[in-house]
């Protein structure tokens, strides 16, 4: 009785279309999420994330849950689980994701996920890693457990910022492993929010490399799809009945 009062007084709303939540609905309302932009990625090796990474030895697979680009109500969803400290929206994406790949094989012979950590006072600011509560969403689905404290992040991002694109080239070392007993010879899945260009991944999984016997792959729940990436996509996408508009 309480929860269904505070629920009326303090009601819950779906950050992509702004209605109100029934109880028994997860962050994102069941209209919202049967509109959700899915990829194909758990069922194609050619897809995007993956010929990204393709070159990296270490690397097995990837794939991107949704499609992301500015304007589409999926980016409301992903702009409150980031910076409108809603981090439940994450978790309840991460738990979508889990329901949807977990039969595709995408998720076998993993070991572990290591959500992509935030440099301290970059969480210290936001109070919590986003990719964190999607990590959680699919260990919840998927049962892989969750690691944080083997791959930290030494280089803030706000510094990235005042620095060249030549500078911010070269930084190559943004990212330590520590506790480097507990992941070698792993599988493991790095997950994060979402992947533009994918750089950031690769410092973490050339952080990885020196790791005996480990092997890394990447899930990130959006892929950013904009004018500069769209042709590289649009093979992808083709059978999107919404290709009009995404590209």
């Amino acid at each position: 009785m309480f929860s269904s009062l505070w629920h009326l007084i303090n009601p819950r709303l779906c950050p992509m279309c702004g209605r109100v939540l029934y109880m028994d609905e997860d962050e994102i309302c069941g209209f919202c999420v049967s509109k959700l932009p899915l990829t194909e990625h758990a069922l194609r090796r050619d897809n995007s994330v993956e010929l990204t990474f393709a070159d990296e030895n270490k690397f097995v697979r990837g794939g991107a849950f949704c499609y992301y680009r500015h304007g589409e109500p999926f980016t409301e969803a992903v702009h409150a689980m980031k910076y409108g400290s809603r981090p439940e929206v994450g978790l309840a994406l991460g738990r979508i994701a889990g329901h949807k790949w977990k039969d595709s094989g995408f998720f076998d012979d993993m070991d572990m996920i290591i959500p992509l950590p935030l440099h301290r006072k970059r969480l210290h600011d936001r109070g919590y890693n986003q990719s964190e509560w999607i990590a959680r969403g699919l260990c919840e689905t998927i049962g892989l457990p969750i690691v944080t404290d083997c791959l930290i992040r030494t280089v803030n991002n706000a510094q990235q910022a005042f620095m060249s694109h030549e500078e911010r080239r070269q930084l190559s070392q943004i990212f330590e492993v520590h506790n480097e007993s507990a992941i070698r010879g792993k599988h493991i899945l790095l997950v994060d929010d979402v992947m533009t260009t994918g750089s950031t991944l690769r410092r973490a999984i050339h952080a990885l490399h020196p790791i005996r016997r480990c092997t890394v792959s990447v899930f990130v729940l959006a892929r950013a799809v904009n004018k500069k990436y769209a042709a590289d996509l649009k093979d992808e996408i083709l059978h999107d009945d919404r290709v009009g508009f995404w590209v």
